[in-house]
């Protein structure tokens, strides 16, 4: 598992950070290794697609600009507009230079997010709560319960980006030898939440939360979360990170989670169009 990396241990606002940064960037890897992707990792910047048409799974991340910027950008994305696939541009509270996200616009890039990062020390957090009444947490190990999973997360997503992520899912797959893990909450026996994790620069990413509509405002989503980083500080590990929609800020803040800066996106989409992003979820958070 080459993206898990040493479990990190020394808590300190810098390697909290760096920690957090590095995580982010590191999930958007495995949808490099799809039929049709590739990776960019050069000096000052890394980017990749995945073959995918949607701007979800095609990223650019960790740009450090020091000088001729504007035709540095220019050049990044002549080189992505030639593989005809939209992207997200990803800025990391480090990213430089500040007026970076100014470049972007006037290039055509659209600011899709701009969400805090957030972190939560895992010995400090309390123990899972109480298991509501008729509900059950369970961890994908098949591909029958990563499709019903799917179909969860994907509650809020119009097709054809639904068939996409259908797809990318089934073929990255749920093997207990991935970096990620997703859990499934089931009340009364039915699928209502999601949550998944992604270990990698020695920390836990959290994200994919989402409770369908009509199971919201009972605590689930805080159940859920807290069991499955519960499960990551049994494995050793100290520390959890997410980006926060703003409907989540507030759940995550009353478990523990602290902001750490900010995490945002701008879009790219080719001439010809693409089916795009929809507001409603995110796969980052």
């Amino acid at each position: 598992m080459r993206w898990i990396g040493e479990i990190l241990t020394a808590l300190t606002p810098d390697t909290i950070v760096n920690a957090i940064e590095a995580n982010l960037s590191a999930y958007y890897l495995p949808y490099s290794t799809l039929p049709g992707g590739m990776v960019h990792p050069e000096a000052d910047v890394t980017w990749s697609t995945s073959g995918i048409p949607e701007p979800w799974f095609n990223w650019v991340v960790g740009a450090q600009f020091p000088h001729a910027t504007e035709q540095r950008v220019a050049t990044i994305l002549a080189a992505i507009a030639a593989r005809n696939l939209p992207i997200l541009w990803h800025f990391r509270p480090t990213t430089g230079p500040t007026n970076l996200g100014t470049i972007l616009r006037a290039h055509g890039l659209q600011q899709f997010a701009d969400e805090p990062c957030m972190a939560l020390d895992l010995q400090a957090m309390p123990e899972p709560p109480t298991p509501l009444v008729d509900f059950t947490i369970v961890q994908v190990r098949d591909a029958d319960d990563l499709a019903r999973w799917t179909a969860v997360w994907m509650a809020p997503i119009a097709e054809p980006t639904r068939q996409c992520c259908r797809s990318v899912y089934a073929q990255l797959g749920a093997s207990p030898a991935a970096p990620w893990r997703y859990y499934l909450g089931l009340l009364d026996g039915v699928s209502v939440a999601t949550v998944k994790l992604f270990y990698a620069a020695g920390v836990v990413g959290v994200q994919h939360l989402m409770t369908v509509p009509a199971a919201r405002r009972r605590g689930i989503a805080a159940a859920l979360v807290s069991h499955a980083i519960h499960q990551a500080r049994l494995g050793g590990y100290r520390l959890a990170a997410l980006t926060a929609m703003p409907v989540g800020y507030e759940p995550y803040r009353r478990l523990g989670f602290r902001e750490y800066g900010r995490w945002g996106s701008y879009l790219w989409r080719p001439a010809s169009g693409s089916t795009g992003v929809p507001q409603t979820a995110s796969p980052s958070g």
